[in-house]
């Protein structure tokens, strides 16, 4: 996965500790297909309640900040 994983799960092993890692500052920048990470992430951040996370109808791998107008979302194909 990344660095940050590997550190959160050794804070978690070591201290039973929960961490957080989710969009970071510059994803907050994003002007379009931001609406399921910005639920979710008001219901981390904000939220007193459990919650299951779903899987967002679309992805993209583009790189949305040098040019947001061009972004093509791929719709997920679920199961077989």
């Amino acid at each position: 996965m990344s660095d940050i994983t590997v550190l959160s799960n050794a804070i978690l092993a070591k201290t039973g500790l929960v961490t957080y890692s989710g969009p970071g500052f510059r994803n907050f920048g994003q002007e379009k297909y931001f609406d399921f990470t910005l639920d979710y992430f008001k219901k981390v951040a904000f939220g007193n309640e459990s919650f299951s996370l779903d899987i967002s109808d679309y992805w993209t791998d583009d790189k949305w900040a040098k040019d947001q107008n061009k972004r093509k979302p791929v719709k997920i194909q679920v199961g077989g």
